[in-house]
């Protein structure tokens, strides 16, 4: 089955120092790292009409219990920094995980679709000809078109999803700094060959 969303891209492939720079940022709590790498997710979206055109910017939203665990929400996070330098509003709140699910890493494609479905609920206006879902990884794809299902359900006309990593080689961005450099912070937000120190 195709997936709800129209088109999916990310700044980079889920490996080596940004695979670390996610990691440090979700389970290391280093919030600082989120302007950067969120930055890095503007820079893919304006090169994007379909993504950049957009009425909101919505996180993928953790379950209650996982946020409480976690402290903060990181596609929230990342989603922040993209609504700013875009210049769109980020709806937070209006898509909600009701229901709690295991965590995806150790599932097959159809697992995951499986495990997702039916764990979000919109809450509040979606009058929306176009909403950017926005999560930190991408995989299988599975988290985002549930999402975008019920989005497009709730009157979404077109969901576009940008994540910063994609675990497959599909719909990447390049990830070399084009001529100018890195975003200002990031050199220094991103491990060099000998990792976090």
């Amino acid at each position: 089955m195709p997936p709800w969303y129209s088109r999916a891209r990310s700044w980079g492939a889920y490996d080596g120092g940004l695979r670390e720079a996610v990691h440090a940022l979700k389970f290391g709590g280093r919030l600082g790292l989120a302007h950067p790498l969120g930055a890095l997710m503007a820079g893919v979206a304006s090169a994007d009409p379909v993504l950049r055109d957009v009425q909101a910017i919505v996180p993928v939203p953790l379950h209650p219990r996982r946020l409480r665990q976690r402290g903060f929400n990181q596609a929230e996070a990342l989603a922040r920094v993209v609504g700013r330098l875009l210049g769109v509003r980020v709806a937070s709140g209006v898509l909600r995980r009701m229901r709690h699910t295991p965590p995806q890493t150790e599932l097959s494609a159809a697992e995951r679709a499986a495990n997702i479905l039916g764990a979000f609920t919109v809450a509040g206006s979606t009058v929306w000809e176009r909403a950017l879902l926005v999560d930190d990884v991408m995989s299988t794809g599975s988290t985002a078109s549930e999402c975008a299902r019920v989005l497009k359900q709730a009157g979404v006309g077109d969901v576009a999803v940008l994540t910063l990593a994609r675990a497959t080689r599909e719909a990447l961005t390049p990830s070399v700094p084009k001529e100018g450099g890195w975003p200002r912070g990031v050199p220094d937000a991103l491990p060099g060959p000998g990792g976090w120190r």
